[in-house]
């Protein structure tokens, strides 16, 4: 596997804002989800996949928040 390892500032755009509640989160992603990368799981090794949170993707309502 070749890899190129790059800081996320540089591969991607941040976009704060996403906000929901605990009982907003899912268990597990499907179609109706999207992923949330908060800052427990954007870490200087890169993202961490379990870290993640799924939420239905209805709560997000501005487009630019959505990679």
């Amino acid at each position: 596997i070749n890899t190129t390892i790059a800081r996320l500032d540089e591969v991607c755009k941040f976009v704060r804002g996403a906000t929901f509640s605990k009982s907003d989160q899912r268990e597990k992603d499907s179609q109706d989800t999207i992923r949330i990368v908060s800052t427990r799981a954007a870490q200087e090794e890169g993202i961490i996949e379990k870290s993640l949170y799924f939420i239905d993707s209805k709560i997000v309502k501005d487009e630019e928040k959505i990679i």
